[in-house]
């Protein structure tokens, strides 16, 4: 494989923000120290797994299948016969859906055990014979160990584990993973596991990756020395039993705990602190939330428009962070706008109102934003503004959709939302745009309307625009008359 090649796979999993385990399983049975008489057979006879199609060296497969009979090691063994099988679509190879006892695929993947009915991050194996479980029952694979190993050990991470491994090589691997299909959120992890890893390409393609915190390695030829606990695991050099994957599964899980073990995005210099800030903010959502997304509004102040694209946002995700610009250039002062939102919102579970901070649509990013009255016929430059969002806020959020709503009247506003369509989708996050709220009489529900009925003081226009938490607010502090 080229080194352009590895390079699209690490920029596939790091601009995601899941994690990749590559493990390196080259000719393990060689690597055995004090190796037992049928191991040193394999070795010297350099057998490979059609050896045992034999039928004068089937019996030996005793030695592979403890405890079962003839026909249910034959079951195991003759995998095809369950229909258990690769073919290309579109360039990829990918498993062939099928149902039996001990083979089953769904969707090209093959089943794991003990799946959770919810979970915050996935791991997905990919590659080879050793990750797809050949010559295993569903429940023994190594997927299925690490599997049954979160939900004992680990329960409160939250995972679940795909197998999406099909007995490719390396090529075979990288492109199921690069392609569209593969989907990663971030905070997963990709464990790939293979014999034929170019080490020379993945050191010059790595030269890149100025930040390498997404990345482990592990070679694993020579965790199979003896004494072990696992029997007699090895049909030949390559090939292995259930015995083989539970001690790569027991290898594998404590490196995979530390490679999930939240953390944050890595900040540009000088941002840690603020990282840390939002990464605090992770809490806010329950732990089942997979589809996170984001609005940031200015709520000078609140209003019905802004309460109804927030019912219509949480439509299209499990869960909503509210960005309130952390200005003191607006009608209202900050924490006015922060307490109106929040009264209206606070029977809302899935949506956390928080600050936008100093690098949110903040005059440190798009100081223009904040004079748009003067300046509706000057051209913007929003890509800081959303550069910063989109490689420090959402990936430490897991913020993969941002909403806006149309914007008829104001200029500058359009030019922003222009930019959000061409830059965000670049990183991963779905942009969408959703309709404006209106009054009975069809006009557009604007914070700037509204403020023009309180200067008029205009009850009945105000009801027309304004929930009755910010109706509330405005009596108790003076805006309105209180009866």
């Amino acid at each position: 494989m080229t080194t352009v090649m590895y390079q699209a796979l690490l920029h596939k999993i790091s601009v995601s923000g899941a994690r990749l385990l590559l493990v390196r399983v080259a000719r393990p049975a060689d690597r055995v120290r004090r190796p037992s008489a049928h191991e040193r057979d394999v070795r010297t006879e350099r057998r490979f797994w059609r050896y045992y199609l034999t039928p004068a060296n089937r019996e030996e497969l005793a030695l592979l299948y403890p405890g079962l009979s003839p026909a249910e090691r034959e079951e195991l063994f003759f995998y095809e016969r369950s229909g258990f099988r690769t073919f290309a679509h579109n360039g990829v190879f990918l498993l062939a859906d099928t149902a039996s006892r001990h083979y089953n695929v769904v969707n090209h993947e093959r089943v794991t055990a003990g799946t959770p009915e919810s979970w915050r991050r996935t791991v997905r194996f990919f590659g080879n014979c050793i990750a797809v479980g050949a010559f295993a029952p569903d429940d023994q694979t190594v997927a299925s160990r690490v599997q049954r190993a979160f939900n004992e050990q680990r329960p409160e991470m939250g995972v679940r584990v795909v197998n999406a491994a099909n007995w490719g090589g390396m090529p075979v691997a990288m492109r199921q993973i690069l392609s569209p299909r593969t989907v990663l959120e971030p905070g997963d992890a990709v464990v790939l596991i293979t014999s034929d890893l170019d080490k020379t390409a993945l050191r010059l393609a790595l030269r890149s990756f100025p930040d390498k915190s997404f990345l482990a390695y592990r070679d694993a030829s020579r965790i199979f020395q003896r004494p072990h606990d696992y029997g007699e695991i090895f049909f030949d050099t390559v090939h292995m039993n259930a015995g083989g994957y539970a001690l790569t599964a027991a290898d594998l899980f404590p490196r995979l705990v530390e490679l999930l073990r939240e953390r944050p995005f890595p900040a540009p210099p000088g941002l840690e602190g603020y990282v840390r800030e939002l990464a605090a903010l992770n809490d806010r959502r329950p732990p089942d939330a997979r589809d996170i997304g984001a609005i940031v509004m200015n709520a000078n102040p609140f209003t019905l428009g802004h309460a109804f694209l927030v019912r219509e946002a949480l439509r299209r995700c499990d869960f909503l962070y509210v960005f309130i610009l952390d200005e003191d250039k607006s009608f209202f002062s900050f924490d006015a706008r922060m307490s109106m939102a929040r009264a209206a919102l606070s029977g809302e579970p899935r949506v956390a109102v928080v600050p936008g901070g100093r690098l949110i649509l903040s005059s440190e990013t798009l100081p223009e934003y904040f004079d748009k009255e003067r300046l509706q016929h000057v051209r913007i430059d929003a890509g800081r503004d959303l550069e910063i969002f989109s490689t420090v806020v959402a990936p430490t959020l897991g913020i993969r959709k941002r909403f806006a709503g149309e914007e008829p009247l104001c200029r500058l506003t359009r030019q922003y939302n222009a930019a959000m369509r061409t830059i965000l989708p670049r990183h991963g996050i779905e942009f969408i745009v959703l309709p404006r709220h209106t009054t009975a009489d069809g006009r557009v529900i604007s914070a700037s309307s509204l403020r023009r009925a309180l200067k008029y003081g205009d009850l009945a226009q105000l009801q027309q625009l304004a929930p009755p938490t910010t109706l509330d607010y405005l009596k108790r502090n003076g805006y309105l008359p209180s009866a």
